[in-house]
């Protein structure tokens, strides 16, 4: 599923994912049988699997490396010098 949703807008992915995550939950909460318990529990671990993916993702695109340092973009200024905090 991660492949399949690697080029798709992340938020509407991650409001998906979690919508999939409460149903397939609550079929597992409310399921009549053992078969539709393993069905439920199975389509929440791939939501897991993939929305954990799709986080990575997001992570590792909103962070820039400067100097093999990695920084998240609000603490660069302009010329892309690392901001110092002040005491």
């Amino acid at each position: 599923m991660t492949v399949a949703t690697a080029r798709l807008p992340r938020k509407p992915i991650v409001l998906g994912l979690v919508a999939v995550a409460v149903v397939a939950n609550l079929g597992s909460a409310l399921a009549p049988n053992y078969s539709i318990l393993l069905l439920a529990r199975f389509v929440a671990g791939l939501v897991v699997a993939t929305s954990f993916a799709v986080a990575i993702a997001t992570v590792t695109s909103s962070v820039r490396t400067v100097s093999g340092l990695l920084l998240a973009p609000h603490l660069l200024r302009h010329d892309r010098e690392p901001v110092q905090k002040s005491s």
